[in-house]
């Protein structure tokens, strides 16, 4: 028998999905462990382009007025900030 200890921060990591991805109009964003507080996606230049208070498990975000590229999404909850790569199409 094998015991596997993981970090409260690998068990959020692995509870946290963002779907579709590659996306073109919306993404959902659920944790299955904790809040979420916030959201930040930022571009690949490192600018900011969503940000928004959350105080709930899961959210949608329109896609639609993002270029199409490669994005960074920092969710935060209390107990750690999850990073994402987002891809728009």
């Amino acid at each position: 028998d094998t015991l596997m200890v993981s970090s409260i921060e690998e068990v959020i990591d692995f509870s946290t999905e963002i779907y579709p991805n590659p996306t073109t109009e919306k993404v959902n964003v659920v944790s299955y462990a904790v809040t979420i507080n916030s959201i930040e996606i930022y571009n690949i230049h490192g600018q900011i382009v969503y940000s928004k208070e959350v105080n709930a498990n899961a959210i949608k975000i329109g896609t639609t007025s993002f270029s199409n590229g490669v994005y960074i999404m920092n969710i935060k909850s209390d107990k750690a900030t999850i990073t994402r790569k987002l891809i728009v199409e």
